[in-house]
This record gives C-alpha cells, sequence and structure tokens, in this order.
C-alpha cells in the first residue's frame, strides 16, 4: 500500500467516524472508521519507516479509551453515591 491510498482510507475513516451520531448503526460506522485510520496510521508509519508514529498513536488511543471509562465508572460512582 502507497501513502496515496493511506491518505485515502484514513479520510475516509475520519468521515466514518464522525457519522456515529447516526441511529442503530452508527456505532458500527464509528468501529469501522476507527479501524480505517488505524491501519491509515500503520501503513504511514511504514512507508515512512518510522516505527514511532504507529506507537505513540497505539498509545495515545489506549489513553483515550482508559479516560472514558474512568470517566464513565466515576460519573456511575457518583450518581449512586448521590442516591
Amino acid at each position: 500500500m502507497d501513502l496515496k491510498t493511506a491518505k485515502l482510507m484514513g479520510g475516509i475513516g475520519a468521515i466514518l467516524t464522525l457519522l456515529s451520531f447516526i441511529p442503530s448503526i452508527g456505532w458500527l460506522l464509528s468501529i469501522v472508521g476507527f479501524v480505517l485510520v488505524l491501519l491509515a496510521v500503520k501503513t504511514i508509519s511504514d512507508e515512512v519507516k518510522e516505527s514511532k508514529i504507529f506507537s505513540d498513536y497505539l498509545v495515545a488511543v489506549v489513553l483515550s479509551v482508559v479516560s472514558v471509562l474512568v470517566l464513565f465508572f466515576g460519573g456511575i460512582a457518583s450518581i449512586f453515591g448521590i442516591m
């Protein structure tokens, strides 16, 4: 795969991720978009022979997921703590 394909794949993935608000299918579009962006970053990282690009992106994704989970469970805990 070349950089042009990776750019296109990343753009399509970003657009699909933005469509997550669509009822009943939005979550699926969001996951597909996320995977496309992840593959695009991996391809770009491989093409320029700089593995740090992908590893930094992966760390950012993991930290984002962990922070969302902490906020979610913290919110749930605070709601039940008030009652």
